[in-house]
């Protein structure tokens, strides 16, 4: 009876007394995602979450002490604050995945702050950048609009004509086409609109009034604003040279159109074909996967490097741990690599293409 009076007693002054950041043997090593999984920018969330799930299913040996806890943040960056201060407060984040620039951009202060890993699914360089426990598992903004503006001008195009919605990752868009422009080309902002605006025709009349003014005009257009911009160009009976952003891979968007966004060249990552192939199989739908392939391979990625007795590391050996990571083939997109820029941080680096819409699906351009 003594004996056993004495183990409680010192269970119940170890739980006061031994460091909060240490875990027990069998603890898992807990991944928290911030993503949106309800609300306009639910397609991102799903594919992050679906193109995990195809991980954990296709390597199940290498979760078997790991576990991920999902956050619904939906579109709003103040949402996925509240959603990291949760998993955090309730311990289960030892790394922080989220999406978007605006939620990277709102994250990456507080997780540095914290010293809790974030991985980000984003392409703003600035996220990372001069910060050591924030890395992105995407390209950056200069290499995707480099891609884009070699594409334009090979096929002609050098005045550039831009429409633009008021959002951080259009801006950051367009201020990486600019730095990237080549010889001879010029890109002008013909309007600017809130993301909310759904009736674009006052910013098609601007460009129909100018159209002699510009070789193509690229749409950095935000949900529901895309489908509605090239109806909306139908019903004025106006035909115009237009490329995208990789929020193109919107599949939702593009049955809005019903067909008008056909041929629409963007740069994005480039995906193998038969992770294409068996995600659609599985999903019904291959949307936003320039989000759900860099998702598959950092799950590959985690898995490999953290297993059984990993929920002890810390912040600083989790961060060392990515950044020993030699170059990899990819299974859903790559190659790819590490790559540790002084001016835009710890990111992982993957192919870049032009890809065209083409019914519901996308082709590489030639």
């Amino acid at each position: 009876m003594i004996y056993k009076i004495c183990l409680f007693a010192l269970a119940f002054f170890l739980q006061f007394t031994l460091p909060p950041n240490i875990a027990s043997a069998d603890a898992p090593f807990n991944i928290g995602v911030v993503v949106p999984l309800t609300g306009p920018t639910a397609d991102y969330g799903i594919a992050i979450q679906n193109s995990i799930n195809l991980a954990v299913k296709d390597r199940p040996e290498l979760f078997a002490d790991i576990k991920f806890n999902y956050e619904d943040a939906q579109g709003n960056p103040s949402n996925a604050v509240s959603a990291f201060n949760k998993l955090l407060a309730a311990n289960q984040m030892k790394i922080s995945l989220t999406w978007g620039v605006a939620f990277c951009k709102a994250l990456a202060p507080i997780a540095e702050g914290r010293k809790v890993p974030l991985v980000g699914l984003c392409l703003d360089p600035t996220a990372a950048s001069n910060r050591r426990y924030v890395l992105r598992f995407k390209n950056t903004t200069d290499e995707i609009m480099a891609t884009q503006a070699k594409y334009l001008l090979k096929n002609g195009v050098k005045k550039i004509g831009l429409i633009q919605s008021e959002h951080p990752y259009f801006e950051e868009l367009t201020e990486a086409l600019q730095r990237n422009l080549l010889e001879g080309q010029t890109l002008t902002i013909i309007d600017q609109v809130p993301t909310t605006q759904l009736d674009l025709r006052p910013s098609i009349l601007k460009i129909k009034n100018k159209l002699s003014d510009y070789d193509s005009v690229g749409v950095f257009l935000w949900i529901g604003q895309v489908a509605n911009f090239y109806r909306q160009l139908k019903e004025l009976s106006i035909n115009l040279p237009t490329f995208g952003s990789d929020l193109f891979e919107s599949i939702s968007e593009i049955k809005a159109a019903n067909g008008l966004m056909d041929g629409i060249p963007f740069s994005g990552i480039e995906i193998r074909p038969e992770f294409i192939k068996r995600y659609k199989a599985i999903y019904h739908s291959e949307s936003q996967l320039a989000f759900g392939a860099p998702a598959y391979e950092f799950a590959i990625t985690v898995g490999e490097l953290f297993g059984k007795n990993s929920a002890n590391l810390s912040a600083e050996e989790i961060v060392n741990k990515f950044s020993l990571v030699s170059p990899r083939p990819g299974v859903a997109a790559g190659p790819y690599k590490y790559i540790n820029d002084s001016k835009v941080g710890q990111y992982f680096q993957f192919p870049i293409v032009i890809k065209k819409i083409k019914g519901d699906a996308f082709e590489i351009a030639q």
